[in-house]
């Protein structure tokens, strides 16, 4: 008796994040690229990519990365819904920055990967695969928020673009609870709950810096949230760790995305978006 398509994946090695061989995966799937020279990764669900059965689960995906010179720290983290920069790590451990944009996503017959094995050159580390598939389920799961909150905070929105920018490479988030989280009146107060995160090992990095120009997280926020207060709002703030904040807790927020407010036409594309 042969083996199911899920035992060929299995024993192929493929999971979620694996880097696929582009050149012979595109030709067995007839994918159009933008060039043969970018990374495929697989970012199908492991088990997804597993299951026994071809007819339940008879395609996978994988999106596809084009290298860059740099990461941009206005993409990284997540915080631009439609541009994500992170780095593919060869075996010899050199960093290869790529960005991704979600319009490159492709999708492919699931029992090509029982003929093909994983591009072992390369791989994403576990924390980088974390935070690309939170980066595209993010892309359904965006907050929105009350008309009237976004009117006051589309206000001051030149000004708080500014200190957005100057958090880009400090912050993994800004994340808000409301109350009351639906319209209210313009002569009304909304009472709000600020939550910047920062990552563990950054914010280590920075208390050690001698650099003044990467250490006041706590005054650039301080200045974000005067501007929503001169709006209406009872602002307060917190800044934390990303490990100093439990799942339940976190749950009471939702992340700020700058889709909530209508920006300029003319709006630079490196403005971190969920800032």
């Amino acid at each position: 008796m042969g083996s199911s398509i899920g035992e060929q994946v299995s024993v192929n090695k493929w999971a979620q994040c694996s880097i696929a061989p582009t050149k012979a995966l595109a030709a067995k799937a007839s994918l159009y690229l933008e060039c043969l020279d970018n990374f495929l990764i697989v970012v199908t669900q492991s088990c997804d990519l597993v299951h026994h059965k071809l007819e339940d689960e008879p395609y996978a995906e994988c999106i596809e990365c084009r290298p860059i010179d740099k990461v941009d720290g206005n993409f990284t983290y997540g915080k631009n819904p439609r541009c994500l920069h992170l780095y593919i790590v060869a075996e010899n451990g050199d960093e290869r920055a790529v960005e991704i944009r979600p319009h490159r996503m492709h999708r492919f017959d699931r029992s090509i990967l029982g003929e093909l094995i994983p591009d072992d050159r390369y791989y994403l580390s576990e924390r980088t695969c974390r935070i690309l598939i939170r980066w595209l389920a993010g892309r359904y799961l965006r907050a929105a928020f009350p008309d009237e909150f976004n009117n006051r905070m589309y206000v001051v929105k030149e000004k708080l673009k500014k200190k957005a920018v100057k958090l880009a490479d400090l912050v993994t988030g800004i994340y808000v609870m409301i109350i009351p989280d639906k319209e209210i009146a313009p002569d009304k107060t909304y009472h709000v709950t600020l939550l910047a995160l920062l990552e563990a090992s950054l914010l280590a990095l920075l208390e050690a810096s001698e650099d003044v120009e990467h250490q006041p997280i706590d005054s650039i926020i301080k200045e974000y949230v005067n501007l929503m207060k001169n709006q209406g709002m009872d602002v307060q703030y917190r800044i934390l760790k990303e490990d100093a904040i439990s799942v339940a807790a976190i749950r009471n927020y939702r992340k700020v995305d700058w889709d909530h407010i209508s920006l300029r036409k003319t709006s630079p594309t490196k403005l971190p978006a969920d800032l």
